[in-house]
Formats: C-alpha cells, sequence, structure tokens
C-alpha cells in the first residue's frame, strides 16, 4: 500500500498487561484525494536493534481506484505492539515528511470492576 501524503501529529503510549509492556501508536494525517481506505501503521523489522532505539512505521493506506475528488482528506491509523526492550521513541514516515515522537511515562490501566 502507498504512504499517505503527510503526517500531522504522532501520539504514543505505553501499558502492561500481565507483565508484557505494550507501545500504542495513532497518527494523523492527511491524503491528497477523497477514497483513500484501510490505513495502517506498518513497522519496520529489525535484525539488530537501531542505534537511536526510535522504531519506524509507515503510515499507510489503500488509494482509490477509479474517481477520486481532488481535496485534501483526513487519515488516521493506529495500532497497539509488543514494546521491545531498546525502544526510546517512534518515527512515522508519509510521503512528504515523518514525525518522531519519544517514549515518555507508562500509562497506567484500570481494570473494569
Amino acid at each position: 500500500m502507498p504512504r499517505v501524503m503527510e503526517v500531522d501529529s504522532v501520539q504514543v503510549a505505553t501499558f502492561k498487561i500481565d507483565g508484557v509492556t505494550f507501545v500504542a501508536v495513532c497518527a494523523l494525517g492527511r491524503v491528497p484525494t477523497t477514497g483513500w481506505s484501510d490505513f495502517e501503521l506498518d513497522p519496520y523489522f529489525y535484525l539488530v536493534p537501531p542505534g537511536d532505539g526510535i522504531m519506524d512505521f509507515d503510515f499507510d493506506g489503500k488509494a482509490p481506484s477509479g474517481p477520486a475528488g481532488d481535496v485534501v482528506m483526513p487519515a488516521l491509523a493506529c495500532g497497539v505492539f509488543r514494546m521491545p526492550g531498546w525502544l526510546k521513541g517512534v518515527r512515522v514516515h508519509a510521503q512528504k515528511n515523518s514525525k518522531e515522537v519519544t517514549i515518555g511515562k507508562e500509562v497506567p490501566l484500570r481494570e473494569a470492576a
């Protein structure tokens, strides 16, 4: 799938479930026409952890296959991933730019009563 046109913002949060740490990543961006769908964050896979501790993601979507309106539209993708021990932040790539966010402190989860 092609990358979206531009990424405007990225939010991250970490949390633990049964002792396993996860990172939730959400990106907001833009596409150049109507008709885009199925937005996702596609993580890079590393044989060796990156030296900077930043995990990269492509912000992808399904481009329209037929006629589309020539108007900039919003795009949103979120994903939850198991957090590697080396992770210090995330970088989300679009066609025209990328945005990087460092990991803050863990968000406590409340269990349902």
